[in-house]
């Protein structure tokens, strides 16, 4: 009688475990995945800041609307990234949310293709 106490006494606090272990993992993973969501915006933008700084010209030669345009996408993109599907969520779908990351992204590499043609 006292095995079959014991055998369920360790399987409730195994079981209890488990409850208090998913929560604490899923709360840190979360919090994981919004840090590394952060660094790769921040990266990403890093990476276009220093491809203009690089090739000054192909920024110079692009027009003040065009400009605008990129600095607005990638911003765009950022906070898509960072903040906007939850905000977002109850009026698009996950592949309407990477399908707009998608579109901004294409917007930028489109006016930065259409500015070497001049």
């Amino acid at each position: 009688m006292s095995t079959g106490i014991r055998n369920t006494t360790i399987i409730l606090g195994i079981a209890a475990l488990a409850v208090v272990w998913e929560r604490a993992f899923s709360v840190a993973v979360s919090s994981i995945s919004q840090i590394i969501s952060v660094l790769f915006v921040v990266a990403i933008l890093a990476a276009g800041v220093q491809y203009f700084r690089r090739n000054q010209l192909a920024w110079l030669v692009l027009r003040p609307w065009q400009r605008a345009a990129v600095v607005l996408s990638a911003l765009a993109i950022a906070f898509l990234v960072i903040a906007g599907y939850p905000l977002l969520a109850d009026r698009i779908t996950p592949l309407g949310y990477l399908a707009l990351i998608a579109a901004l992204v294409m917007l930028i590499w489109w006016i930065i293709r259409d500015s070497r043609k001049l």
